[in-house]
């Protein structure tokens, strides 16, 4: 277990991300080498983080070799006693993808072939995340520690079950992270997944579609516009969403 494992405090966080902002190269260094060119100030980090956890790095950007999905619970494993609640500091998730995860990242998105004037937007869409969206989705390691608390915290599925769901395909997951406001909820989560393990894992499985699927979340998120799902009992939950699967699938 990492005992002295710093982060960037706010004010060189923000520095990092104008320097970003301005042109991508000048922030495309790791951590050490940040710190040192832009007179950073790293502070003790509040959470606790087994620096001895890496991630395997993809050997390619296919959907069996980036290797996502065994990172997912690498990097819930390295973060102990970690919550949900916790999961809003950027301060760490922009640490590590300079600092320990830091090649990991630029070979997950690509850094290192990315045209200079996408450098910057690469960065600022992968290694920051000012947002609860850009954080289920798109950082480089924020989006992982999610994937490995939902699989991990889904009671009436197995890990391997979540995660089987989840990377059916790489729509799927891409569609249920992008929806942060109803996958947020783990009941709400929970109840969903176990729905879509039932629909594509069963004896007469349904083939995914990326249309319907998308149509499914929306209508999932216009039901919650209107109800707290929270609120309601189980049963009440579990028939919304299955009404809300049959709807978008009826084709």
């Amino acid at each position: 277990m990492s005992i002295d494992f710093k982060i960037l405090n706010e004010e060189s966080l923000e520095r990092i991300r104008t320097k970003a902002t301005e042109n991508g190269y000048s922030a495309l260094f790791d951590l050490n080498s940040l710190v040192l060119e832009h007179d950073l100030r790293l502070i003790t980090s509040p959470y606790d983080f087994d620096s001895k956890v890496e991630l395997l790095i993809p050997e390619s950007n296919s959907w069996d070799k980036n290797y996502d999905r065994e990172n997912a619970i690498r990097i819930f494993n390295a973060l102990p006693n970690f919550r949900p609640i916790h999961a809003a500091d950027e301060r760490l998730w922009v640490s590590l993808a300079f600092g320990n995860y830091f090649e990991y990242a630029k070979r997950r998105w690509g850094a290192d072939d990315t045209k200079s004037k996408d450098l910057s937007q690469l960065i600022l869409n992968h290694w920051f995340c000012p947002t609860s969206r850009s954080r289920w989705r798109d950082h480089a390691i924020s989006r992982l520690w999610w994937v490995g608390y939902i699989a991990n915290s889904t009671p009436s599925l197995t890990c391997e079950e979540v995660l089987d769901v989840l990377y059916l395909n790489s729509e799927l997951i891409n569609s249920f992270l992008g929806h942060p406001r109803t996958t947020s909820s783990l009941r709400v989560s929970s109840a969903l997944l176990s729905l879509l393990h039932g629909k594509y894992f069963d004896s007469k499985p349904t083939a995914f579609n990326r249309n319907n699927f998308r149509q499914l979340m929306h209508l999932i998120d216009l039901r919650s516009g209107r109800l707290h799902l929270d609120a309601i009992s189980d049963l009440e939950l579990d028939k919304l969403l299955l009404d809300c699967f049959n709807e978008s699938h009826k084709d």
